[in-house]
């Protein structure tokens, strides 16, 4: 006895001017819970339903059957392909009606799915895909699935010459999205050859594995190696746990979780140890049903409680980790939406089918972005570290070396005072002036410290205000020797607005710097004009040695002392606290060569 016409919506015609035929609201459905129905029981059975989408019946045991009626022209195309869209199915059959003459109606048989090797499949596809070459008429056709993955798929009928064009581009997108796949992977490799980084040492096999899981998701590493459904299946899935194992140690090791939180770290990483034994576990004994849908929710609870996780990070202050929270929440998006499709919840489509993939390559391509990213912030921190660490070195060995000629000297003149009480005035009073010099240089450096620490520490190192410029140049130079500083002022603005203390030790550290480099006998120039605009523009010229060509650019450096340096006091801060307060003051300082052959400073400094 054959079976009716498909009540859901009619029969299909096919049309030989269609490349596509979508078979939503022309199918319905039949659920044979034991799996034992032959296609003679299943097409008299009166449970049909109609089925207004596509297949979604989720994880069951059950064999789900379907049927549509087709109807083919006289003069139409015969040649036409049945596409079932889900390439991990295990047992797909179709059946149709066998028209030579007989007492009964027969049923032709076709098989594919991932319980048939590839090689038996009637059509070399990525999934099952089904010949019909109909006679004219009206024709039943019947489909049957078991699978242990979920049962959700959408079928199309496809004129042959379109589904091999449809077979090409299917096959070109696939291999667009795999080799974006291949080259973060590869980028990757060499990123972690390159740098040698033990934590992002973890992201690649993270990295290789879920590219693997992609590659078998879509079914052509089965076809080509013709992998049994069993191990396809048992392959995935363990891939697809070690890829959460790889991605717990890579986000234990990423947000210094062992730091951060080191009971909860441990108890983290023993749970998805556990987690990932139990599961392979599972995958390898072939338990049904449980090794699909239970296990793929077992994955999205893991997967939810490391999103609170990292979001609890980044709530104690870890902003950068924003960037992880979101490259795993897009991937736990796609895991939910995929879920949901296949326990039944969404209708397969676009959304459902692609969310998952489209979503791990958004989630891979963020997460190399961002190795990358933090990988570059470390070093910065690290170098940043390394040079306070060596300023601190160098502050240090400043420090002993300033610290103790003056002290060594204070420490003799105060002995031989205190042994020969009775020594001649003059020489007294030269030990005097020893000691009183020594004091200096002591008060000089300590001075010099302060106003770092002042302009480095302050929340508002400058403060502002109207300044009488001609004054502030004029007690600079007196604090120099009578005829020591020659000063020229013209055309300076009537109310400069300045920080007049930072000035004055921008202004007392460069005449200090050329009154040790410049002879005695040799003035040195302080020249200070008006540059049109509000701004200043303060030089300093002495008659000494100057400063070689290849030290310019660090002479400005905190604790720099060039060759010419090396025997006269000082502590290389000097020159790098004028560079503070020029650029506090939104000008700037630079040096070249005076006019008659020394040292030349210029100090700019712009209105406010």
């Amino acid at each position: 006895m054959g079976c009716t016409a498909a009540l859901a919506g009619g029969p299909v015609v096919l049309d030989p001017q269609a490349s596509e035929i979508v078979l939503s609201g022309h199918v319905e459905w039949l659920k044979d819970d034991d799996g034992l129905l032959t296609p003679d029981a299943a097409g008299t059975s009166t449970r049909w339903q109609a089925l207004p989408d596509d297949l979604s019946a989720g994880f069951t045991r059950a064999a789900v059957w379907l049927r549509f009626d087709v109807v083919q022209a006289d003069q139409g195309l015969h040649d036409w392909r049945v596409e079932i869209d889900n390439s991990l199915l295990d047992d797909v059959r179709l059946y149709q009606q066998d028209k030579r003459p007989g007492p009964r109606v027969a049923w032709l048989e076709a098989r594919a799915g991932r319980a048939l090797a590839h090689s038996a499949w009637p059509l070399d596809t990525r999934s099952p895909t089904f010949r019909l070459d109909l006679p004219p008429g009206r024709h039943t056709v019947l489909l049957r699935f078991q699978s242990r993955t979920p049962l959700t798929t959408g079928i199309r009928l496809w004129s042959a010459n379109h589904f091999y064009a449809h077979e090409r581009d299917e096959a070109l997108v696939w291999g667009l999205f795999f080799g974006m796949y291949a080259l973060l992977g590869l980028f990757q490799f060499v990123f972690w050859i390159w740098t040698r980084d033990a934590i992002n040492g973890w992201y690649l096999p993270y990295a290789v594995s879920v590219f693997f899981v992609g590659v078998l998701f879509s079914g052509y590493l089965q076809n080509v190696l013709d992998i049994p459904g069993g191990v396809s299946r048992a392959l995935s899935g363990s891939l697809a746990t070690l890829s959460l194992v790889f991605f717990a140690k890579f986000t234990s090791s990423q947000l210094a979780l062992h730091a951060l939180m080191p009971r909860f770290n441990r108890w983290y990483l023993w749970l998805t140890g556990c987690m990932a034994t139990g599961t392979i576990a599972v995958l390898l004994s072939g338990v049904h049903k449980f090794d699909s849908g239970g296990l793929q929710g077992v994955w999205l609870v893991w997967m939810t409680l490391t999103l609170v996780m990292v979001g609890f990070v980044v709530r104690r202050g870890q902003h950068l980790d924003l960037v992880f929270v979101w490259a795993f929440g897009i991937l736990l998006v796609g895991v939910v939406l995929r879920y949901t499709r296949n326990i039944g919840g969404l209708v397969p489509g676009g959304l459902a089918e692609y969310s998952l993939p489209v979503a791990a390559m958004l989630h891979m391509l963020m997460i190399s972005l961002y190795v990358i990213y933090r990988y570059n912030a470390l070093k910065v921190a690290l170098v940043v570290e390394q040079s306070a660490r060596q300023q601190q070195r160098d502050f240090v060995a400043m420090v002993s070396h300033e610290f103790r000629t003056p002290l060594a000297i204070i420490s003799t003149s105060a002995q031989q005072i205190t042994n020969n009480l009775d020594a001649a005035f003059d020489k007294t009073a030269k030990r005097c002036s020893n000691m009183l010099a020594a004091t200096r240089r002591m008060t000089a450096l300590m001075d010099d410290y302060l106003s770092l620490d002042r302009l480095e520490t302050d929340v508002q190192p400058v403060h502002l205000q109207v300044c009488d410029l001609a004054q502030v140049l004029e007690l600079a130079a007196a604090e120099r020797p009578q005829g020591r500083v020659l000063l020229t002022m013209h055309d300076l603005p009537d109310a400069f607005v300045c920080d007049p203390s930072l000035l004055r030790i921008a202004l007392h550290n460069l005449l200090g710097n050329a009154d040790r480099h410049s002879p005695m006998e040799m003035p040195i120039e302080l020249d200070a004009s008006g540059d049109g605009r509000g701004g200043v523009r303060i030089t300093v010229a002495d008659q000494g040695e100057g400063v070689a060509v290849d030290e310019r650019a660090k002479v400005f450096q905190k604790y720099f002392r060039g060759r010419s340096a090396q025997n006269r006091p000082g502590a290389g801060l000097g020159l790098y606290l004028v560079q503070r307060i020029a650029t506090l003051h939104g000008g700037k300082v630079t040096v070249g060569k005076a006019a008659k052959g020394g040292a030349l400073f210029t100090l700019t400094l712009a209105p406010p």
